[in-house]
């Protein structure tokens, strides 16, 4: 993680998702450059057209964790649950409409609150191959938001320097750390490796 760039604002609407996008666009060296990039966020209605005015051509994609927040306060029960992610994980579209197929069958209802869901959004099976990723959930973001949560509640310039403290402190631990290191890729990444190989070889026996 990351954190290129946070804003305060009165309120997350159209205009304020606007003021941030632009800056953020100008400062990533313009639209060309952004438009390779993949933005991950909930359906914020604010956000979700400022992003389509200024970068109409970029992959968008909505975290499942959300869309499963909403949908389940309409169409509860384990199966339709499982179901969902099964669909939002489908890696083709072949696999995507046999899922939606079976979750109309249970509940005709959720499969049209689904079916209104563009799947280039939430879907595996139709992300493209530009990002060269294919992550549904915003664990990232959600891990920073619990962090900031005490500084949240002060006021604005307290709120702001520790925000920017735990970020500098963040980052100068992990410089720390990878100039330790020695390797070729990321030590958890490394280490998840190594215990995919041990287990292969614990089968293979």
């Amino acid at each position: 993680m990351c954190s290129l760039a946070y804003a305060v604002v009165e309120v997350e609407n159209k205009e304020s998702w606007n003021f941030f996008l632009e800056l953020l666009i100008e400062d990533l060296g313009g639209e060309g450059i952004c438009s390779r990039c993949t933005f991950m966020s909930d359906q914020q209605k604010g956000l979700l057209p400022a992003l389509q005015s200024l970068l109409p051509d970029v992959d968008q994609c909505y975290y499942v964790r959300h869309i499963y927040s909403n949908f389940r306060k309409k169409f509860a029960g384990l199966n339709l649950r499982q179901l969902l992610w099964k669909v939002a994980t489908s890696t083709t579209p072949e696999a995507w409409e046999s899922v939606m197929r079976q979750i109309k069958e249970i509940n005709v209802d959720a499969f049209k609150y689904l079916i209104q869901i563009p799947p280039r959004h939430w879907s595996r099976s139709r992300f493209t191959g530009r990002p060269v990723c294919d992550t549904l959930v915003n664990n990232i973001s959600e891990g920073f938001n619990s962090v900031i949560l005490d500084a949240r509640g002060k006021p604005i310039i307290s709120m702001l320097e520790e925000i920017r403290m735990y970020l500098m402190n963040r980052w100068a631990s992990n410089r720390d750390k990878i100039s330790r290191f020695e390797g070729i890729i990321c030590p958890k990444i490394q280490k998840k490796t190594a215990e995919g190989v041990r287990q292969d070889k614990i089968l293979d026996a």
